[in-house]
C-alpha cells in the first residue's frame, strides 16, 4: 500500500456545502487551522496518503483509539466532514458546538434507523461521513473486529469507502487517562474501495475486505510512527 503523501498539516480548504451555512463553514475553517497547528506541535501529527482523498461523497472508516480521533480524521481531510456522535453527547453548549461542526447523533448501541437515514442523506449530497466501524474505542490499543451494518450503508449510498488508520492516539489518551499526553501520532489513508467492488461483494466479504484494508493502514501507521520516534531519539542523543 502506498503511503506517500504530503506529511505537513493539511491546508484548510472548505468548499460550499448545502448543509452548512457560510458562517458554519468559516467557523469550521478557523477551527481546522487552529487545530492543525496545535496537533502538529503537541502530537507531532503527520498524515500519509492524502492523494486518496478525492472530491465527492465518501464513507470514511477508521480505527478508534481515543477521544482525539474525530479531530484527527477531520485534520486529515481538506474539506468538512460529517461526524457520527452518540446521542448522549448532544447536551447543552457542547451539543451546539458539535452540531455546528457537522456532527449528527446516533444511538449508543448502533446507528439506528434515524442515524442510517441521516448518514445516507449526507452521503448522497456529496459529503464525507466518518464512521468508526469498531463501534467503540479500543481498550488496549489493538485493532478490534468491525461491527456489522456498514456494508448496508455503503451499498445503499452508492459511495466509495475510504479506509484510514491512526497510530499513537491510544498512547496519547487511553480510556483511563484524564488528559492527553504529547505522544507522536501518525495517520495513514489507504486507497478507496470503489463502488464497483462494493456492489460485487456480500456484506460479510465487504466487512472482511474493509477490516483488511484498515489493518494495512494501521500497520503502516505504526511503522511510520516508530521510525519517527526512533529518529527523534537518535537526534536527541546526537545533540
Amino acid at each position: 500500500m502506498t503511503t506517500a503523501g504530503n506529511s505537513q498539516p493539511p491546508t484548510s480548504v472548505v468548499p460550499s456545502s448545502p448543509t452548512r451555512p457560510w458562517h458554519a463553514r468559516v467557523f469550521y475553517r478557523g477551527c481546522h487551522m487552529f487545530a492543525s497547528l496545535l496537533f502538529a506541535m503537541y502530537f507531532r501529527l503527520r498524515i500519509h496518503g492524502r492523494e486518496h482523498l478525492t472530491k465527492g461523497g465518501m464513507l470514511i472508516c477508521c480505527n478508534h483509539q481515543s477521544h482525539l480521533d474525530p479531530v484527527l480524521v477531520g485534520l486529515a481531510c481538506r474539506e468538512p466532514i460529517t461526524y457520527l456522535a452518540r446521542d448522549t453527547l448532544f447536551q447543552g453548549l457542547f451539543a451546539k458546538l458539535i452540531t455546528y461542526l457537522g456532527a449528527i447523533p446516533i444511538q449508543r448501541d448502533g446507528l439506528g434507523l434515524a442515524g442510517v437515514k441521516r448518514t445516507l442523506e449526507r452521503l448522497k449530497i456529496g459529503e464525507k461521513v466518518l464512521i468508526f466501524p469498531e463501534g467503540t474505542r479500543t481498550p488496549d490499543g489493538q485493532l478490534q473486529s468491525l461491527k456489522g451494518g456498514l456494508a448496508l450503508i455503503a451499498k445503499r449510498s452508492k459511495t466509495p469507502i475510504l479506509p484510514m488508520a491512526i497510530a499513537g492516539a491510544f498512547d496519547a489518551w487511553p480510556r483511563r487517562q484524564k488528559l492527553p499526553a504529547p505522544q507522536t501520532v501518525q495517520i495513514v489513508i489507504g486507497p478507496v474501495i470503489p463502488i464497483e467492488v462494493i456492489d460485487q461483494l456480500d456484506d460479510q466479504a465487504l466487512t472482511q475486505l474493509l477490516e483488511s484494508e484498515i489493518r494495512k493502514c494501521w500497520e503502516a501507521a505504526k511503522s511510520a510512527r516508530q521510525h519517527r520516534i526512533g529518529s527523534k531519539i537518535e537526534a536527541s542523543a546526537a545533540g
